[in-house]
């Protein structure tokens, strides 16, 4: 599949943009969601107290947007 787009985007005349080490970025960024999570699920249980978490959230959606914005160019 990922090889599919890359000659879809050569055909295309499209720009083939290379970031390197981003799979490292992505599995650091899904651990730090799952994080959340679960932090999110131990808090609504009344398990822990915890510190409003709504920032970091929007702030992990951005980076998120971001970095699909870079894959889909």
């Amino acid at each position: 599949q990922q090889f599919q787009n890359i000659w879809l985007k050569v055909l295309q005349k499209k720009e083939i943009v290379v970031i390197n080490d981003l799979d490292k970025l992505v599995i650091q960024l899904r651990r730090l969601g799952n994080n959340i999570n679960q932090l999110t699920k131990l808090a609504n249980g009344r398990v822990i107290t915890c510190v409003e978490l709504e920032g970091v959230k929007r702030e992990l959606s951005k980076i998120w947007q971001s970095l699909n914005s870079l894959i889909t160019r």
